[in-house]
Parts: structure tokens; sequence; C-alpha cells
């Protein structure tokens, strides 16, 4: 911050050329005695734990000064009080200066509090905190129970009773916590097939431990059938399902046929079925592989005239015990969706979970296709195998339900160099990668209409996504402006942070139909995917549909939390809405023309109007384009006496509100309701309550900094301008700072 001063001419030279004056007239020089204002002084004491500042600082102030004073705590302190010429809690303060003032500025320490673990034999504790045991009041901390091989945990004891693996603790006293493991019995599995066939065993083990689950499957030999289970567990089924509570032996008999069958093979739609024999006739349990395989632009549907568990699966076995007619359903693809989840870094567990979300919806029967293309970090999360890089998945359904194992079916993709045998390691920031695999998408799996799901960090014109592994790299708005161009698009939805603001939106806004997205921070879990396709698969699945589908389920699972919102957004719109915010900017910028004006704008742009930040740590600031033009239409007369400039002010407000309400056509505000939204960039916080000294060269238009997003390279009366006091914001922040 530049504080100016302007010289003024001292009374002595007054005097001196006074004297002179009169001496040389012969008059008696009288005393001249000069009124200076009475200046007074802040003397600032303070306790330990923190730092005061004064606003503005000087050595003396005149009287009925206006000064602003702030504490601001250190990271184990809190602010208590002003004592002295003041007496208040409220931080920071304004102070009118009526005399010389002494104010003391009171901390106090935030309490601590011990952490003891201790784990029995057969496991141990690991503490997402890792080796500290002292935390500050409300801070928290992830213990985890794992057990050694042979061993299974039990429950916490001590301060905190549990039995789940996982214990979260929010620190408001100390915590004695004990982890108890337990031995574990093992199980042990014989079986024996006669003659005419074999026993498949799915676990392909023969050691198990109490509660572990296996199938086995009696297969026939040609020229006979299964007849029956005996031993510890019977049945006719050719197929046993077995949960381990005991040791088993089992038998499978097998007896002789001499029929002879036909099978029938036919379909419809459009693909293929391959057959592993194409003769006329089989004997008795003979097996028969087919394979559906769609032609482009279709899907497999299902199987007719097979069993409930083969009806979706893509190959079947076919055990022919009769004459049997099986047809394959094909149809054409409705819908094609790419997920680009860049979960390399800290978001690498929510990833997974994500992942799982999407194998919950029934996806069996659908004409929708889902890619996710998933980049993981090899240092956050341990789910399914723990493996590392960039995998290319088509989402299937999993029912089991939603669990830490991805059963989708994993895809080679040349385009990205992908091969589902070896873990690679792509680039997620590069714009070449999101080009490639909605290439890829459109390519492999024709569809009539095709969305975009960007998910993982977001940064609003900054970027979206961090990937950890290549160096901390992310992708610029700029740069997945390029990638989404002319690639056919229906929906681009962002399932992260910052994205439903003017500078994303304004760059994919000729991309496609729809933009879905968050204007603040957002949350680590993200969308709820398995609701969100299974809302849509009921919905009619238009794109309409989808982004109700969106809504309701992001209503659902954020539904009571402060801040939470959602917005979609008719992206042929957001032209009319950039016009209207410019018009109404130049009129808000000829407003300003002097320091009174430019703080009272800048008052309503950073005290009155709708923002989206991440509250609990210093971030950029987004606000409310509809929520400013409402406040700057009602605010007019006070920017300028000009009746004819303030009616300018309040039509080009009220052109961006309406240009706003079409555009944001649908959404959701906790506390607010059904509301659209869109946010624009106003300035960098340096803590929670003090601004940056400067803009970033990305937002300021003219820097020459690379990779610009399209509206800052467009804006002349909203973005910064190097060089120039033009813009609102640079009046606010520079001209008249």
């Amino acid at each position: 911050m530049c504080i100016r001063y302007r010289s003024i001419l001292v009374s002595s030279v007054v005097v001196f050329v006074l004297s002179i004056v009169l001496s040389g007239c012969n008059a008696p020089l009288e005393a001249i005695v000069e009124r200076k204002p009475v200046q007074y002084t802040i003397t600032i004491e303070k306790a330990a734990g923190g730092e005061v500042k004064v606003s503005p600082a000087k050595e003396s102030y005149k009287k009925g000064e206006v000064v602003i004073i702030s504490a601001q705590a250190d990271e184990e302190h809190r602010f208590k009080e002003w004592k002295g010429s003041i007496n208040t809690r409220e931080n920071p303060c304004t102070v009118t200066v009526n005399g010389s003032m002494t104010i003391l500025a009171y901390f106090t320490a935030i309490p601590k509090y011990r952490l003891i673990t201790s784990a029995g034999t057969g496991g141990t504790i690991v503490s997402s905190a890792g080796d500290k045991n002292e935390f500050l009041e409300k801070e928290q901390c992830i213990l985890t129970a794992q057990a050694e091989a042979g061993y299974e945990f039990v429950q916490w004891e001590g301060d905190v009773s549990s039995t789940s693996d996982k214990l979260y603790l929010t620190f408001d006293k100390n915590y004695q916590i004990y982890a108890r493991f337990k031995k574990l019995t093992e199980y042990t599995l014989t079986t024996n097939a006669g003659t005419g066939g074999k026993i498949v065993n799915s676990a392909n083990k023969i050691v198990f431990s109490p509660g572990e689950q296996c199938t086995l499957t009696a297969q026939a030999d040609a020229g006979y059938e299964f007849v029956q289970w005996e031993g510890d567990a019977t049945g006719t089924s050719d197929k046993l399902y077995l949960t381990f509570d005991k040791n088993y032996q089992i038998y499978a008999r097998f007896k002789t046929v001499a029929d002879i069958y036909t099978v029938t093979v036919t379909q419809s739609g459009n693909g293929n079925v391959i057959r592993s024999s194409t003769k006329a006739q089989y004997a008795h349990n003979e097996r028969l592989m087919l394979k559906a395989e769609a032609a482009r632009g279709w899907m497999f549907k299902q199987w007719n005239g097979v069993s409930e568990a083969q009806k979706y699966e893509k190959e079947i076995e076919v055990i022919v015990n009769t004459h049997k007619s099986v047809s394959a359903e094909f149809i054409k693809r409705k819908w094609t969706y790419v997920i680009y989840m860049a979960g390399d870094n800290e978001l690498e567990g929510a990833a997974m979970r994500a992942m799982n979300e999407l194998e919950g919806a029934d996806w069996r029967g659908q004409d929708v296709s889902v890619l996710a293309l998933i980049d993981r970090h090899p240092g956050y999360d341990a789910s399914d195998g723990n493996w590392s890089g960039t995998r290319l998945y088509e989402v299937k359904y999993d029912k089991n339900g939603v669990n830490s194992t991805i059963i989708s079916e994993r895809l080679d993709c040349a385009i990205l160099g992908l091969s589902k045998g070896i873990d690679s390691e792509l680039d997620m920031s590069g714009v070449y990668i999101l080009s490639g695999i909605l290439d890829y998408a459109k390519e492999s799996y024709q569809a009539e209409q095709y969305g975009l799901i960007v998910w993982g960090h977001g940064s609003g014109w900054k970027g979206m996504g961090k990937d950890e592994t290549s160096g901390g790299s992310v992708m610029k708005i700029s740069r997945l402006g390029q990638a989404v161009k002319d690639k056919g698009l229906s929906i681009i939805g962002f399932d992260t942070g910052f994205a439903g603001n003017m500078e994303v939106m304004y760059e994919v806004k000729g991309a496609g139909q729809y933009g879905i997205g968050s204007s603040g921070s957002g949350s680590a879990d993200g969308w709820a995917y398995g609701k969100v396709f299974e809302q849509f698969f009921a919905s009619g699945k238009d794109g309409e549909g989808f982004c109700r589908a969106v809504i309701a389920a992001y209503k659902e699972r954020y539904g009571g939390i402060s801040g939470a919102e959602i917005t979609v957004y008719q992206l042929n719109k957001l032209e009319a809405v950039y016009e209207a915010y410019e018009r109404m900017s130049k009129e808000v910028s000829e407003a300003i023309v002097n320091k009174p004006v430019a703080e009272k704008v800048k008052e309503i742009m950073t005290r009155r109007v709708r923002e989206y930040r991440n509250s609990q740590y210093p971030s950029d600031v987004y606000v409310d384009m509809k929520d400013s033009a409402e406040k700057f239409k009602a605010k007019a007369g006070e920017l300028t006496a000009d009746t004819g400039k303030q009616q300018r002010i309040r039509e080009a407000a009220d052109s961006v509100v309406q240009a706003v309400q079409a555009a944001a056509t649908s959404g959701w505000i906790e506390g607010i309701g059904e509301a659209g939204h869109l946010g624009i960039y106003l300035v960098q916080k340096a803590t929670a309550q003090a601004e940056e000294g400067a803009h970033e060269n990305g937002y300021i238009r003219g820097s020459g900094e690379a990779e610009q997003c399209t509206f800052v390279k467009k804006s002349e009366w909203w973005a910064v301008q190097a060089g120039k006091n033009k813009s609102v914001l640079d009046k606010i922040y520079y001209e008249y700072r």
C-alpha cells in the first residue's frame, strides 16, 4: 500500500515575507500567532499471541479522523477484546479520534490437548497426524486400526468406544485410546468330483477365514450331466454357495446321458454374435461360448433365453442340456459421458469413492455409456489394490453395491497410450489428454449425444485439477476451452470448486448446450453419481433430465450445509451476460471520478454483494453478478449526482439481472432454494480479512501472461488492464487506492 503526502508551505515563510513588507513600510511588526490543528496520538499495547495493525498508520491524527484497528492472532491464540480507551470485542474496530488514546489488545491461548494411543497384540494404530500427540482445541485427527496378518480388529477402548476401524476425533479434551485385536480362526475346503465332470472353485484356494465366501460350480463333461452335491452340503443346482464357519468336504456326482440337442442363436439391432462353435448338434452338457459385439453407434443390451445371472454379460457360456434358443439384443447408444477424474493429489480417496458410486447405479440394459479416465496418486489411498497411474474404464454395475473395489471394464486406448495390462502415468493437465479421450469416446462409443464431467480441484479462472506426480501441473482454463472445442458436447459439467463463474463458463460457451457448476469451493465428496444416473435413467434421458438429476442429487446430499449451491447454465446465453455486465461495468467505472466514489463501489462489492470463497482460508473471492447488479441499481444515487448517469446505471443493471436469469436457468442454493446464479472474480485474499495488494498477471489484460482465459482477454470494463485505469477493478484497487 502506498501512502502519498502533499507538501505544504510552513508558516515561518509567511511570517518572514510579512516582516519584510512591514519593515519596508516603516510599520511596527506585531507578533503573529498561527493556529495549528490539534494533533493526537494512538498508543497500541498488546499481550502476547498476536499482532495489531492501525490503518492509516501515522504518528499523529487530527480530531475526528477515523481509524481502523485490527488484531490478528497467531495460530495458537485467538483475539479476546480491546481495553483502555476503547472497550469492545469487535475486530476490526473503527475508532473516531477525539483525543490521544491508549488501546490494549488482549489475546487468549487456544487450549491444547494430548493424545495417547496404545495397540494390543495383532495390530497397530495409524494416525492421520503422524507422530503428533498434542493438538489445539477443535483440531481433528483420524485414527485407523490396522490388523496384522491372521488378526482382526475388535474395538476401541479408553475415552472412546467403537467397533469401526476408523476413529474420528475432534479435540476438546485429552484422549487415551486403546485398540484391541484378536487372532483369526481358519477353515479348510476339500472337494472331489466323480467321473464325468469337475468342480471349479471361484476362490482358487482351500484355506478360508471366518465369514469368507466361495462359489463351487459343477461342470459336466460332454455326454455327462450333474446329479447332486454330497458331503457337508447337498443340492441339485450346479452352483453351491459357501460361507465359512466350519471345515467343508464336498463331493460332486455326475451321470452319463446320450441325448443330442440343437442351439439356435439370433440377434436384433446392429451387432454380431461370435460363437465358439457353429455345429448343428451338441451332446448333453456340452458347452457353447457366445460373445456379443455391437456395431459402431450401437451397444449390447441383453441376452434373451438365458439365466438372469447371464442376461447382461457380453460373454456367456451356454450349457447344452436341452434344445435352446438364445437371442442377443442390440440398441442404439443414446448418450456417452466422459468423466475426467484428476485424482493424482490429496483427493485420490474421493476419486475412488466417486468411481464406486458410479458402479452403484444399475447400468444393465441402459442405452448410456460412461467412460471414466481416472488418474491416481501413489500415496493417499490404498483401495482396489493400491494401484497408481492412469486407467480408463467403461463403468459397469456392481451387484455388490458401493464398495472399495472397481469391477468396471478396463479399456485399451491407443490414442492416449493406455493398455489395460500396463499401468501408465498421464499428465491430466495436458490439453491433448482431455482432447484425446473425447476423440476416443466419439470414435469408439458413438452416441446421439455426448457429455463431459470434469472432476477434481477447481481454481476458477486459474485452472482445474492438480497432477502431483507431474510436478503439480494444473490445466489452465484456456487449455480446457481448446480441448472441448468442436467436440460435439451437449453437457459440460464441473464437479470442482469455483466453476460456476463467468470466466470458466464463458471459456466453454460455444462447446455445448448446458454447463453445470458451483460458484463456491464445493465439496471433496462431489456429486452423488449413483443417484444422478439412476434419476437420469428415469427422466427420459434428455439433457434437461440430466441437469435436473444433478441438482436433485446435490440438494439431497448437501441440504443443510451452509454455502452449498449448484447451477445449470444455458451456454449460448453467456454472450448476452458478458455484454450486459460490460455495459454496467462501463457505466459504474465512468461514475468513479474520485476516491469517495471508488471507496463506495469497493464497499458495495466487498461487503454488500454475495460472495463465493472458502470461508475457512484466504482464497480468491468471486462475487455474484446478479446480486452486484441489484446493489448497483439500488445505490446508483450514491455513485453520482447526475440523474442521467443514475438512470443509465439502473438500466444497465436491469439488463444484467435479465441476462443472468436467462442464462442461469435452474439451480439450488442452501437457505434460498431453487435459484440460479453466476459468479465473477473480484480479488485474492491474503488473510481472512485482508486483500492482496495486487491482482495476478493472469487476470490483468495486456500483462503478457500466457494462456489467459477468454474473458480476461476480452473484458475492457471489468478485468484489470495493464497501464490503464479504465475498468472498475482498476479504479477501486489501483487508481483510487
